[in-house]
């Protein structure tokens, strides 16, 4: 199945269920709390809650925004344009529409689209400094790696290597695995709307959701095929 048709379902979807899994994404991530610490982490600020992948996403965004990750022919086949970190993390999830609806993320997310490309921006700086003390805390907490621990890349001696020499590969994990929680989180949403629609016999929502259903299944099984089959429960 194209990359393209499935995220075309996902940004379809999306956009009509999107208060409904609001709503739904913050029971799904109580439940997963209680049924392993290690998939959700609570930053010390306030109500506000990460899933350990979208800390992930943007420690490395805020880390590398501006660092080159390749370069790619523009679209008239000359030049070659060097794309950064910043640009394709930011690519990635804008196309997706996969951006979370977490607030503060949100706000790192859109701070860094809108001030990358501007001359001198420095991300670290820019946030650590930032007026907004949660953001500031935040991006503290993601610089002395308070909520990532580094061993996650380095099990049992996995990778030798430092960080930045292996960003090419590091880099679309990182936005894959996020991808495959939200798409997750996005399922179990389907399976309550499911549940509710066949309690009040309504069939018809019961068969669109289920389609809808087996086409983000699909996304799930493309994005766990690029990540070799490594299980997010």
């Amino acid at each position: 199945v194209g990359e393209d048709i499935l995220y075309t379902e996902v940004r379809k979807q999306k956009r009509k269920k999107f208060e409904t899994l609001k709503k739904n994404e913050q029971s799904l991530l109580n439940r997963a709390e209680s049924k392993s610490r290690k998939q959700t982490i609570t930053a010390n600020l306030g109500e506000e809650e990460f899933l350990t992948e979208e800390l992930e996403f943007l420690r490395y965004l805020l880390k590398y925004c501006n660092t080159v990750l390749f370069e790619a022919e523009d679209e008239k086949g000359g030049e070659m344009l060097k794309i950064s970190v910043g640009q394709y993390m930011i690519g990635e999830l804008e196309n997706d529409d996969l951006v979370s609806e977490n607030e503060l993320f949100r706000k790192f997310f859109y701070d860094v689209r809108d001030n990358m490309d501007k001359p001198g921006f420095n991300s670290w700086k820019f946030f650590i400094f930032h007026h907004d003390s949660k953001v500031s805390s935040l991006a503290t907490d993601l610089l002395t790696e308070k909520f990532i621990e580094s061993k996650r890349w380095a099990k049992a001696g996995a990778y030798s290597e430092k960080e930045e020499d292996i960003l090419d590969f590091l880099i679309p994990r990182i936005i894959n695995e996020y991808k495959l929680r939200k798409v997750k989180i996005m399922l179990s949403g389907i399976e309550l709307s499911i549940s509710t629609a066949s309690q009040e016999n309504d069939f018809q929502k019961v068969t669109e959701e289920q389609t809808k259903y087996m086409n983000l299944k699909k996304v799930e099984k493309y994005l766990s095929d690029k990540l070799g089959n490594r299980a997010i429960i």
